[in-house]
């Protein structure tokens, strides 16, 4: 018996009712060899580059990152599909749910990896950024007390038709893609040994 959008929004999660499309749009067609770019860069670093033991382990860490963004990113897109032409069932809004959130802190690692590696800062405090909003999902998704949630919330991060929402910010699911896609460049420059 499919739950009321009562039940829906006040037992499961906010505004799930409203939730009936997938805005979410593919990345991993653009980037069809992501799956093989740890194995790209370890030929190509035994064949080809020499690399400092270091700047292998942060190429590592960013392309191991960036993989992650994409398969999670993909699979989130994939369940949120199923999500909104069914009739929305719980543990598949989690599921989706929990994917996105791991996309989210992938895309935040690889980022801060990349940001260290360069020397560069992506965003000032306060600048409304897409790359600020991310952080600040990414922040309240791990630093949230639950039991401190603002009325009627029942869940840190939640999902809407437009994307990722936390108290006071959110992500449309055309940033999050073009994130995931920024990182998944990245990965496959360092797997190639294009980026230095």
């Amino acid at each position: 018996m499919p739950l009321s959008f009562y039940a829906l929004d006040n037992f499961v999660s906010q505004e799930l009712s409203q939730l009936t499309e997938c805005r979410a749009t593919g990345v991993a067609d653009e980037f069809p060899n992501y799956q093989s770019w740890l194995s790209t860069l370890v030929l190509n670093w035994m064949l080809r580059f020499s690399l400092p033991r270091e700047k292998a382990a942060l190429a590592f860490a960013i392309i191991r990152r960036s993989e992650g963004a994409i398969t999670d990113y993909e699979e989130a897109r994939e369940l949120l599909a199923k999500l909104v032409s069914s009739r929305k069932s719980v543990s598949l809004y989690f599921r989706c749910l929990a994917r996105f959130e791991s996309a989210v802190a992938m895309v935040c690692q690889a980022l801060m990896f990349a940001m260290k590696a360069l020397k560069m800062q992506l965003y000032e405090q306060g600048d409304g950024s897409p790359y600020e909003r991310l952080f600040m999902i990414y922040n309240k998704d791990r630093h949230s007390d639950p039991e401190m949630l603002s009325m009627g919330q029942l869940h840190a991060v939640w999902i809407k038709n437009e994307g990722l929402f936390v108290d006071g910010a959110h992500l449309t699911f055309a940033e999050l893609r073009e994130l995931v896609h920024e990182v998944g460049g990245i990965a496959d420059m360092l797997s190639k040994g294009q980026i230095a």
